[in-house]
């Protein structure tokens, strides 16, 4: 048998579709395969792995074609398009079996190489490839069945059969930890049916312990539970990374290295004492990502509203450190991406006398407001809901972005309704002829002189214009504590301090 499946091997391959042809990616697939195959450890091999699902595969077939394995051989050979075929009976055997063996081979092999999991075995990890032969020799583990790689309605193979990825976005990407998909769906499933029965009083780090220990008293758990000691950290890493492809929509190696700190910063408050032991720091992780989905679809909105600008957040986030949103004891990642993106409608050092800058600047406003009022809605959410998905650090981040965003929308107002582009300047004139002396003077002077008057009045104008704009400004700032001070004062009466000032004034 083993010798058929090395012989069926370079066929099987020809079935094998990736969903952009990469005939490199093909030809690395091969050798790693045949390199593989040469080579017997103990019990546990590839091959002896692919022999044990290819035995079940078959039966599977033979249940679903409705074929017997009582002489059908005998039966194929008396077939008359086998009739006539040249060549003894046991050559005939040996196509039989191959024909019978390639396609259901080439299904083994596209599900093996899930997410590029067939590359783990080039690594020099010795846990990777350990775990990966470990898995791969146990089908009930990995729960192949010949569904997955016939068609539903003819009940035949497939003509060809692709390799699949379970990355959010459809896109491929190399795994770090053998058959890590087949570990998040079984987490994921234990972790949601654990939350849908738990009881009012269960706090989420509750959830995440009962979960670990009933992910591990099942078989793949058993196997995880080895590497608790010796490589914990290294799977623990390689898990996290594989989660994030699976459940956000990475677009680069930084974003990806962002988002796994602030899981783990997550997952570290969440189980405290816990963490750092593998399997209720891996349920950790995942359950952070189930209450702060929409948070980490945030950032992922943020950074995106223009590239050049997600680029710059990203590298400010790693290599920024003097904010009170760079931390690890709570996920403020898309705090400081927010804080950082408002932070670039700062009005001080642009100018408003070119049109073009105006409208860049507008344009900017709205294309930004879609994602800060989505924020400020969830936000509002979370604490009227009390699910503290905030923490402090965060809050007061949001604080400091609803002032700037508060400031930036006044000034978009104020150029929108006061400041028309045609009439810019006429307007803000008229607006302050009545108010200001200054434009008397103007009147005067250009009775005298027309020239230097209509000079004198562009430059007045636009003087006006800025103090008019900074008075906005302001209007978007928080008042000061002696403002509000003196505004209590009228409501709950002058304080003790001040007549005790006024007597010792008169004295």
């Amino acid at each position: 048998m083993d010798n058929l499946i090395k012989n069926c091997i370079q066929p099987a391959l020809r079935f094998v579709k990736d969903t952009q042809s990469n005939p490199p990616k093909a030809l690395y697939r091969l050798k790693i395969l045949m390199n593989w195959l040469q080579k017997k450890e103990d019990d546990l091999s590839l091959l002896s792995g692919i022999n044990k699902h290819l035995s079940i595969l078959l039966k599977q077939r033979e249940q679903v074609t409705g074929t017997l394995s009582t002489n059908w051989l005998a039966q194929e050979a008396i077939k008359p398009q086998n009739v006539n075929r040249p060549g003894t009976f046991r050559k005939f055997a040996v196509r039989c079996l191959e024909a019978k063996i390639v396609p259901v081979l080439a299904g083994i092999i596209a599900f093996i190489d899930t997410n590029n999991n067939l590359g783990l075995l080039s690594h020099d990890e010795i846990w990777k490839t350990d775990l990966w032969l470990r898995i791969m020799n146990n089908p009930f583990l990995t729960q192949l069945k010949y569904s997955a790689i016939a068609s539903s309605s003819l009940k035949q193979e497939m003509g060809e059969i692709p390799v699949k990825t379970t990355a959010l976005d459809g896109k491929m990407f190399s795994a770090c930890m053998p058959f890590s998909w087949l570990i998040f769906l079984q987490i994921d499933d234990i972790l949601r049916k654990t939350i849908d029965i738990s009881q009012k009083e269960d706090n989420d780090c509750d959830i995440v312990m009962k979960s670990s220990e009933i992910f591990q008293s099942l078989p793949l758990g058993e196997v995880l539970t080895t590497y608790t000691e010796k490589y914990r950290l290294e799977v623990l890493q390689a898990f996290i990374k594989d989660l994030v492809y699976m459940v956000y929509p990475v677009k680069s190696d930084t974003e990806c290295k962002l988002i796994s700190e602030q899981v783990i910063n997550g997952c570290r408050s969440l189980i405290q004492a816990e963490f750092g032991r593998l399997i209720p720091s891996m349920f950790g992780c995942h359950m952070i990502f189930i209450r702060h989905a929409v948070r980490f679809q945030h950032f992922s909105h943020i950074i995106r509203i223009r590239q050049e600008r997600g680029q710059e957040i990203m590298n400010m986030q790693q290599n920024y450190s003097n904010s009170h949103l760079i931390t690890d004891e709570e996920i403020t990642l898309d705090i400081f991406a927010l804080h950082m993106l408002v932070g670039q409608l700062d009005t001080g050092e642009r100018t408003f006398d070119n049109l073009e800058n105006r409208m860049i600047w507008l344009r900017e406003v709205c294309e930004y407001r879609p994602v800060v009022e989505r924020v400020f809605g969830h936000f509002h959410q979370d604490f009227k809901r009390k699910e503290k998905n905030y923490g402090t650090r965060s809050q007061k981040g949001i604080e400091e972005i609803r002032f700037k965003w508060n400031r930036a929308f006044i000034v978009k107002m104020f150029l929108t309704m006061s400041a028309r582009i045609q009439s810019f300047k006429t307007n803000v004139t008229q607006l302050w002829t009545v108010r200001l002396t200054i434009i008397k003077l103007i009147v005067s002077v250009r009775r005298k002189d027309q020239e230097e008057a209509k000079d004198l009045e562009e430059d007045v104008t636009v003087s006006l214009w800025k103090l008019y704009l900074c008075s906005v400004l302001e209007l978007g700032t928080p008042p000061s504590v002696d403002v509000i001070d003196k505004l209590l004062t009228y409501i709950t009466g002058p304080g003790q301090s001040e007549p005790a000032k006024k007597s010792d004034q008169r004295s």
